[in-house]
């Protein structure tokens, strides 16, 4: 028994194994078509393969054997070397404003309002002057992070991973901020679905599914009422766009999807799998970049994924002397 992440299905047409829910249940059985958005979907579950009669997959067993789970299983070998989580660079300061301001936004939209979009400029600011200041001397690229409730930290982390993936394609200074701030506002319509399908534990109807796709559209919504630029609500619109064109909420591919969009993909899908949610585990750095490797061609542009890995493994390695996250 082990956990499947969604991204090591894409590409495939097929599986010649069961899927499992983590009450134990199939939600898929082998042979049956496997469908782009059946994949997506599995985003948000928690999933296991595994050949053992379906009869003896109780809850119990599952979360025991998920304990002695290798998590490189069936993944491509990267030359990097595992260890503790380093822990991050972001000031106490800017993690107080970026987040504080995280909160804000949050707020206004569960209280039907707008952002403060001042807040939110200045939010982006504050993260790029702390990424280009420490671009050069972080281990792991998590320490580009920061760590609280997911709801609140990942607006800010796909912002600092965008910055500095930007700044590592050698982005403009007028484009770092625009992708930065369009980075952070990201999953901004994710705040119009309702609190109990996005944080649902369990498997999620069609039509709940259906409900987590909208937000895509509906951060572009809100970021445009918000007054930015097409090129910044962009964003919100295509970070769930993928290269091959399995994506949503409008299929785009290859660089039908804005630069901007191909570079927030891979930040949005890297601090979810190193995340830990409710529905989730999180998975280690080294094993959240394989997975990625190993399905890069087909979700992300290569070019752009190839120089997330060599932010995070190569530059990091000129720092440590050996890439050690």
């Amino acid at each position: 028994m082990r956990r499947v992440i969604a991204l090591e299905l894409v590409g495939q047409s097929q599986l010649e194994y069961d899927l499992y829910d983590e009450n134990g249940e199939i939600i898929y059985n082998k042979g049956d078509i496997l469908s782009p958005d059946f994949i997506m979907m599995l985003n948000f579950k928690k999933v296991y393969k595994s050949d053992v009669p379906a009869c003896t997959k109780t809850q119990e067993v599952l979360k025991a054997q998920e304990e002695t789970t290798d998590k490189k299983a069936e993944l491509p070998k990267v030359n990097i070397i595992k260890s503790k989580e380093k822990p991050s660079l972001i000031s106490p300061t800017a993690k107080k404003y970026t987040m504080g301001t995280s909160r804000s936004m949050v707020s206004a939209i569960y209280d039907g309002k707008l952002p403060n979009e001042k807040e939110c400029d200045k939010a982006a600011d504050v993260i790029i002057e702390e990424v280009v200041t420490k671009l050069d001397n972080f281990e792991c690229i998590s320490q580009l992070r920061v760590y609280d409730e997911y709801i609140y930290s990942h607006s800010v982390n796909v912002a600092s991973l965008s910055a500095a993936l930007g700044k590592t394609l050698n982005l403009e200074p007028e484009k770092i901020k625009e992708l930065t701030l369009g980075a952070f506002l990201h999953d901004i319509g994710k705040m119009k679905i309702p609190r109990e399908i996005l944080n649902k534990p369990g498997a999620l109807t069609k039509d709940e599914y259906q409900y987590i796709k909208n937000h895509a559209v509906y951060g572009y919504e809100i970021v445009k009422d918000m007054g930015q630029p097409e090129v910044i609500a962009k964003v919100a619109l295509e970070h769930q766009e993928r290269f091959n064109g399995e994506g949503y909420p409008n299929n785009l591919k290859g660089n039908e999807i804005s630069l901007y969009g191909q570079i927030s993909a891979i930040s949005d899908v890297y601090d979810a799998l190193v995340s830990e949610r409710v529905y989730k585990n999180s998975v280690i750095s080294p094993d959240a970049l394989r997975v990625m490797l190993s399905e890069g061609k087909d979700s992300f542009n290569p070019d752009i994924l190839n120089k997330f890995v060599y932010l995070a493994v190569v530059q990091a390695t000129k720092s440590s002397g050996g890439y050690t996250c």
